[in-house]
């Protein structure tokens, strides 16, 4: 069960940041440092980092810090 309410939060989250995470938008990677979001997808974002490289990052592991 304990899986399940981990999961579940996890999704709001998810939803959460969907709603001010947008393709353009700058964001931080608490692994990776800050990056420009180039695709949504259902759990990820695609993100380019600043030193020009791409990966798909979960959206629960990234901050927002400015908006398009």
């Amino acid at each position: 069960e304990y899986k399940k309410r981990k999961s579940y939060y996890r999704a709001l989250k998810r939803q959460e940041q969907d709603k001010i995470i947008k393709v353009g938008a700058i964001v931080s990677d608490f692994a990776f440092g800050t990056g420009t979001v180039t695709g949504v997808n259902k759990k990820t974002y695609s993100i380019k980092f600043n030193d020009h490289w791409s990966c798909a990052r979960d959206k629960t592991y990234v901050k927002l810090i400015k908006g398009n």
